[in-house]
């Protein structure tokens, strides 16, 4: 149960659906049902979010597409006089997680949604690209699966709320 109010919260699923799922399943629904009453609930949440703020979603793509380039060509003049291994490992991590926080907070009514439309949209577009090369598919496809999961790291991130974080004192 917690892994499905986790991800309805993460997927901005609304709050009264999410209690009356939570309330059908105290009642003695299985939690396979839950888990499929989730998926059918993300799934909604996604699309109403993605699809009534259209422009929107489209900018943040745009952005992270363009964002991807740019930040291809600062870090690769930014390694270039100094080509040690460690950093360029750390910003080949932090760029797909920079890029998915961006695209994220470009769009808050559906921020991890947007990321995973962004992944999807860039990976789609490299296999297009590499059409006439089959053996580059492994390559890219490789690659998709950790940019996705840095992406969704990034989409994460844009989720948190700015006054989520509790000070004590």
């Amino acid at each position: 149960m917690k892994v499905a109010l986790w991800l309805m919260n993460r997927f901005q699923v609304d709050s009264s659906l999410t209690g009356d799922l939570i309330e059908e399943w105290a009642t003695g629904r299985s939690t396979k049902w839950l888990l499929w009453q989730t998926c059918v609930a993300i799934m909604s949440a996604l699309w109403t979010g993605l699809w009534h703020h259209k422009l929107r979603t489209l900018g943040a793509v745009a952005a992270g597409l363009f964002g991807w380039g740019l930040l291809l060509n600062a870090f690769t003049y930014a390694l270039s006089p100094f080509p040690h291994f460690p950093i360029g490992l750390l910003l080949f991590v932090l760029r797909p997680i920079v890029l998915g926080w961006i695209v994220g907070r470009l769009q808050p009514t559906q921020p991890l949604g947007t990321a995973l439309l962004f992944i999807a949209v860039f990976i789609s577009v490299a296999l297009w690209n590499s059409r006439h090369s089959p053996a580059a598919y492994g390559v890219i496809l490789l690659l998709g699966s950790w940019l996705t999961l840095t992406t969704i790291v990034g989409g994460l991130l844009a989720t948190r709320k700015r006054n989520s974080i509790l000070i004590p004192g």
